[in-house]
This record gives structure tokens, C-alpha cells and sequence, in this order.
């Protein structure tokens, strides 16, 4: 199956729950594991031709069994130290564009994945909600709902889809 280009790494705590969770909570398929399936370090996992990886977080001396260069070596040293000051998804959000978002929610909701935002029609032209992962990285789940968005500076941008009756005033 051919990707879209970009792709996204998530370092997380338990590899094959997090395997579950994204197949079994979100729709994704599982593409591959490596090395093998019982004891997998790293997967891929797609969407609608949208993939992310995943990958345990490893120490120093997993990274030298694996063949790893000095400069990956000093990468994973300084990615275990910044994980353990921190929850692994603070500050990032992905988007991911699914072909019906309230349909998506709906599932998402009723497998209780944590949601952190109700859809909602942006401003900007999608109609999104937002879930967490089970190590806080955030997803934005979307569905283009409008081909061209209105400029942030006009009257609609501002107010908001919906505030019709504030526009009819200030058009007055």
C-alpha cells in the first residue's frame, strides 16, 4: 500500500498496547512489526494511507545490541533523559483526515478513548475532534467540511460558523 509522504515517530511506554489501542480504539491496521510480532520494537500502523510508527523507548545498551552509530546512541541517551522529565506527547498534535469525523468520534467515544475535544466545525474549513493516546500524544481527527475557508480577519472568521444572526447585525 503506498503512503502519503509524511509520516510521524511516537516513542511509547508498552509497544503492544499501544498496538492495540490504535487498531482495536482508532481503525488503524497494523501494516508490520519489527523484527517479528511477538516481540516487536518497532511498528507501522496506517490510516486511510496515513501511517505513524511506533517504537519502545530504549536505553543506551539496547541501541549498541542493535547496531546503532555513536550519533543514534547519543539520540536515544538524550530522548530517555527528555521522556523522563516529561510526558512523552506534551506539546505535539497530529492531524489525521478520516472521511466522516463524526462517524470516527462516535466509534472512538464508545471504545472509550480519551477525548480532549468534541467535533466542531473550525473556522478554517475542517470539522474536527481531539483524543489522546495512551502516552499523551494527541491526535486531531478531521473531515474537510468547507472548500475555501473565510479569511481569519473577517467578520464570519470571527464570530464563528453559526453566529449568523451576529453577522446580519453588523451587516446592517
Amino acid at each position: 500500500m503506498e503512503h502519503y509522504p509524511l509520516s510521524v515517530h511516537l516513542t511509547v511506554a508498552d509497544i503492544k498496547k499501544s498496538i492495540k489501542f490504535y487498531t482495536e480504539k482508532l481503525g488503524f491496521t497494523l501494516e508490520n512489526t519489527y523484527p517479528n510480532p511477538k516481540k516487536p520494537v518497532h511498528a507501522c500502523l496506517v490510516l486511510d494511507r496515513q501511517s505513524i510508527m511506533l517504537g519502545v523507548s530504549m536505553t543506551a545498551d539496547d541501541a549498541k545490541k542493535a547496531g546503532m552509530s555513536k550519533d543514534e546512541i547519543d539520540l536515544v541517551r538524550k530522548d530517555a533523559k527528555a521522556f523522563g522529565k516529561a510526558a512523552h506527547g506534551v506539546g505535539a498534535s497530529f492531524f489525521l483526515c478520516v472521511p466522516d469525523v463524526d462517524a470516527h468520534y462516535k466509534v472512538a467515544k464508545k471504545k472509550k478513548v480519551d477525548i480532549l475535544a468534541s467535533p466542531k466545525t473550525q473556522f478554517y474549513g475542517l470539522r474536527e475532534y481531539v483524543a489522546e493516546d495512551l502516552d499523551g500524544y494527541r491526535f486531531v481527527f478531521y473531515t474537510q467540511v468547507m472548500q475555501e475557508a473565510p479569511s481569519p480577519s473577517s467578520p464570519s472568521a470571527a464570530n464563528g460558523p453559526g453566529d449568523k444572526e451576529e453577522e446580519a447585525v453588523a451587516d446592517a
